[in-house]
């Protein structure tokens, strides 16, 4: 068991991206998925994690994320709607914290033998 070179985040949706999803399927018989808290409890259960390179403190980390941040918002987005044209108009670093909660975390242990993969799809 390893420490990696890493540090990860994990994105955890917030109520006005919740809405935002919501807004998708407007007139739709999707179901929607309710932004009351116990509801979005249950929406994060299994939220993306992402790493980053290394952080010794939360200046840098935040500094780390403002350059990555619109690749972060763009995966998310993607996961939920192909469609660009459908997304909020303007990705800023204040519509991000709006939608997303981040969780860091700074030390990262592989408990794996076997090497890494890459993949791009899951």
């Amino acid at each position: 068991m390893q420490y990696i070179n890493r540090s990860a985040i994990v994105v955890k949706y917030k109520t006005p991206f919740i809405e935002w999803r919501n807004s998708l399927y407007s007139g739709s018989s999707l179901s929607k998925v309710p932004s009351d808290s116990e509801n979005l409890d249950s929406f994060n259960q299994d939220n993306l994690v992402y790493l980053l390179e290394e952080h010794d403190d939360n200046y840098h980390l935040e500094s780390l994320l403002k350059q990555r941040y619109i690749s972060i918002f763009q995966d998310v987005l993607k996961g939920w709607c192909k469609d660009n044209s459908k997304w909020p108009s303007e990705l800023s670093w204040n519509l991000f914290n709006s939608f997303f909660e981040i969780n860091a975390h700074s030390r990262v242990k592989d408990l794996e033998s076997i090497p890494l993969r890459h993949s791009l799809f899951p």
